[in-house]
C-alpha cells in the first residue's frame, strides 16, 4: 500500500472520470466526491473504479434517470450513475426538504452520492437521510447534516458496496444541532493523513486518466510551447 495526498486523489480521480467518458462537469464532481470520501477514511477510489469499469463506453442517456419529475428514478436498462443522480438530487434539494422521498432503483457505488448531498446540506443548513440495501443484502442508513456524517445502520465497510438495488433519499426538517450528542452510532470524522491505496487501484486509476492524454504528433509539437523540432539552447 502506498499513501497519496488528497490533492493527488482528487486530480487523478477527475482525470480518470474524464478518461472514462464523463463530461468535464461530472468528472469534476467525481473527483471531489472521491476526495470527500477519502478524507473521511471511507471507501473511495475503489468505488470510483467500480463505477468507471461498469459504465465504460456507455452513453450519458443510458446512465441518467429517465424523468426527474417522478419520485422513482431508473434507467431504461442498467444501473444509475451516482454522480449524475447525486448532481440531480443536489438540484432538487428543496423537493427533498418538502417532505419528499426519492427512490433510485439500482445504483452503482451508491456511497458516491453522499459527498454531493453533504455539500448541499452545508449550503442550505439542512440534512438528508440516505439508505439502501446492497445486492448482497446488507442494510445501510446514513444521516448527512451540515457539519457531521452519521452512520446509523451498517458499517464503514458496507459503504463500499458496489451496487445497491434501491437507494432512498429524503430531507430532514428536524433540528440536527445535537446529532453528535444524541446518536449512539458511528460519527464519521474527517481525517487528514495520507490515503492508502493498493498499487492495483492506483494503476487502474492512471490507466483511465491516460486516455485524456493526446499522443504527440509532429504538427502538435510545432504548434506547442517550446522549441518544437529545433534546439535553441
Amino acid at each position: 500500500m502506498e499513501r497519496y495526498s488528497l490533492n493527488e486523489i482528487e486530480a487523478s480521480a477527475r482525470k480518470a472520470a474524464r478518461g472514462a467518458g464523463m463530461s468535464w462537469g461530472l468528472a469534476e464532481e467525481a473527483g471531489k466526491a472521491t476526495r470527500w470520501l477519502a478524507a473521511r477514511g471511507l471507501p473511495n477510489v475503489c468505488l470510483l473504479l467500480s463505477l468507471l469499469k461498469t459504465n465504460d463506453g456507455k452513453a450519458y442517456n443510458e446512465l441518467r434517470p429517465q424523468s426527474l419529475d417522478l419520485d422513482i428514478w431508473n434507467t431504461p436498462n442498467g444501473p444509475l450513475c451516482p454522480v449524475i443522480s447525486g448532481s440531480a438530487l443536489n438540484d432538487l434539494a428543496d423537493r427533498l426538504l418538502d417532505r419528499h422521498e426519492i427512490i433510485l432503483e439500482s445504483v452503482i457505488s451508491p456511497a458516491l452520492i453522499l459527498p454531493i448531498l453533504g455539500r448541499a446540506a452545508k449550503a442550505i443548513g439542512k440534512g438528508f437521510s440516505v439508505s439502501w440495501f446492497s445486492v448482497s443484502g446488507g442494510a445501510v442508513k446514513v444521516i448527512i447534516a451540515p457539519d457531521v456524517l452519521y452512520l446509523e445502520q451498517g458499517t464503514i465497510n458496507d459503504l463500499g458496496t458496489e451496487q445497491a438495488e434501491r437507494v432512498s433519499v429524503s430531507g430532514i426538517l428536524s433540528d440536527l444541532s445535537n446529532l453528535r450528542a444524541e446518536k449512539s452510532g458511528t460519527i464519521i470524522e474527517r481525517v487528514v493523513q495520507g490515503v492508502p491505496l493498493s498499487s492495483e487501484d492506483w494503476a487502474d486509476l492512471q490507466a483511465f486518466a491516460a486516455r485524456t492524454y493526446v499522443p504527440a504528433t509532429e504538427e502538435s509539437r510545432l504548434k506547442g510551447a517550446g522549441a518544437g523540432l529545433s534546439d535553441n539552447d
